[in-house]
């Protein structure tokens, strides 16, 4: 998983939360 700093976030690649 990565962190989205966009959404500020925690996501996985394949999963957009």
């Amino acid at each position: 998983s990565f962190t989205d700093s966009s959404k500020g976030c925690r996501t996985r690649v394949d999963t957009i939360q």
